[in-house]
């Protein structure tokens, strides 16, 4: 089982085994109020009504199906992740949509296709601590968006200000989860995005909600999280390749207790930044 704490990472379990949309630090009231900021400020600025919005990290499609819903004037909306089956997923439950199509690559290999891409706005949840290069990210978006185009981040971040603290805490959570996350100080992050050429950024921070048992289970009824859980425990997703349900059961739980346990070294930022005002 050398590999499979590749091939499930945490983000796996969660989306797959339990039925949770990702491993947001943020409750689903709050993302869909990040949604909403987006579309309000793309139908504010008329020189936007042209570009493509993009969902960056975009999972089986959920999330990007709502929020293609949410433009009632048919903006088009492109959901991209480097999760091959995940885009498959997306492309097999949400494909109708009009409005709505799905990339598999990552937002450079995008811009490397199609250098004249335009966005009118970008939302990225619980990404960016999984790009190596956080500021190269950061000129990409910025360079594809419109000027007035909005980027909404919303990243995971790790309390702890000492290099080598926040280091060694990595390499553990990538050992427990599989994920290989850089975790940001949020001002590290503001930074970041000015020296891209952002103009006007907003950025709070606030606990890591999702890990707090109440919040979980207001968020996700125990009933539907255990009912994923037991199901496909039993029997694990077929893409997860030749795992035993002994092996999930145990992975699943040492991510949640470790979670848990650390909750309080993790915290979770939202920013908002513009290209260019327009007034």
């Amino acid at each position: 089982m050398a590999t499979s704490c590749e091939v499930v990472n945490t983000y796996e379990v969660l989306e797959y085994v339990m039925g949770i949309n990702g491993l947001h630090p943020h409750r689903l009231a709050a993302i869909q109020n990040m949604r909403q900021k987006l579309v309000e400020h793309v139908s504010s600025v008329t020189a936007l009504s042209e570009g493509v919005v993009l969902d960056i990290g975009c999972g089986s499609g959920a999330g990007t199906h709502e929020l293609a819903l949410m433009f009632k004037g048919g903006q088009r909306v492109i959901g991209i992740d480097i999760n091959g089956h995940a885009i498959d997923t997306a492309k097999k439950l949400y494909g109708s949509q009009t409005n709505l199509s799905f990339y598999h690559g990552d937002l450079k290999g995008l811009l490397s296709r199609h250098p004249d891409f335009q966005m009118s706005s970008a939302i990225c949840i619980s990404v960016s601590m999984f790009i190596n290069d956080v500021r190269e990210f950061y000129q990409h978006v910025h360079h594809s968006l419109l000027d007035g185009g909005l980027f909404i981040e919303a990243p995971f971040m790790f309390r702890e200000s000492e290099t080598s603290k926040s280091a060694d805490f990595q390499r553990l959570t990538y050992a427990v989860c599989g994920c290989n996350m850089t975790m940001q100080q949020l001002p590290q992050l503001k930074s970041i995005l000015h020296d891209a050429g952002f103009s006007s950024i907003d950025c709070v921070e606030h606990d890591f909600d999702l890990m707090k048992l109440p919040v979980l289970f207001g968020d996700y009824p125990a009933r539907y999280l255990l009912g994923n859980f037991f199901r496909n425990v039993i029997s694990p997703p077929a893409h997860f390749g030749k795992i035993s349900s002994l092996y999930l059961f145990k992975r699943t739980l040492n991510i949640f207790l470790f979670f848990l346990k650390n909750r309080h070294k993790y915290s979770a930022g939202e920013l908002g930044a513009v290209k260019k005002v327009i007034s």
